[in-house]
């Protein structure tokens, strides 16, 4: 049986991203960590993008037992609530009717999710578990020296032509400007998203 814990994130939310994964025996050893970055991303891809690279690795070590832990509520309700299986069946649709985000890495999850014994538990982050804590280190490691390209999220979103980012002097807030859209984010909380048109 293999434990992994998580971790995606990104600077400026779409920013330079990282994901990372720190992978335990059943005896809580340290077999290997797995980090990687994009220069353009979001927090959900990279949550998704870590899970993803470490059912990578435990398909091809021949492990069928995994438990997984993630601060990432979306992807253990999209797995432990049957989101996922919902959206599959509705044609990528959610409850709402609109289209679900970044289903090109959601299709990867599923179908490594076959024949596999996996299960997913949510755990605070930033509260003190150390293996979350060290995941999100490495990363904002990996989001610093991005170099290789989301290509799927670049090329499908429509945010991926923002022509102005800004920073501000304290370096708390990022700020994209985009045609008549404004997005201000809270670099210290990527959830925490301000945005208005401009009229």
């Amino acid at each position: 049986m293999l434990i992994i814990y998580t971790d995606g994130s990104s600077l400026g939310n779409p920013g330079n991203g990282g994901w990372a994964a720190i992978i335990k025996d059943s005896n809580q050893n340290i077999i290997k960590e797995l980090s990687g970055g994009f220069k353009y991303t979001t927090n959900n891809r990279m949550e998704l993008y870590s899970i993803i690279e470490s059912l990578k690795y435990a398909r091809q070590h021949n492990e069928n037992e995994i438990k997984i832990f993630t601060d990432s509520q979306l992807v253990c309700n999209g797995i432990n609530k049957g989101w996922l299986k919902n959206w599959i069946k509705n044609n990528w649709k959610k409850s709402d009717g609109k289209k679900v985000l970044n289903i090109d890495l959601w299709t990867q999850l599923n179908e490594l999710l076959q024949n596999l014994n996996v299960s997913f538990h949510w755990i605070e982050g930033h509260s003190g578990i150390v293996d979350n804590e060290r995941c999100d280190t490495l990363c904002k490691q990996a989001a610093q020296i991005a170099v290789l390209e989301d290509v799927n999220y670049t090329s499908n979103n429509q945010n991926s032509n923002l022509t102005k980012k800004y920073i501000s002097s304290c370096g708390k807030y990022t700020l994209y400007i985009n045609n008549n859209n404004l997005k201000i984010y809270n670099n210290n909380n990527n959830d925490d998203l301000i945005e208005f048109n401009i009229n």
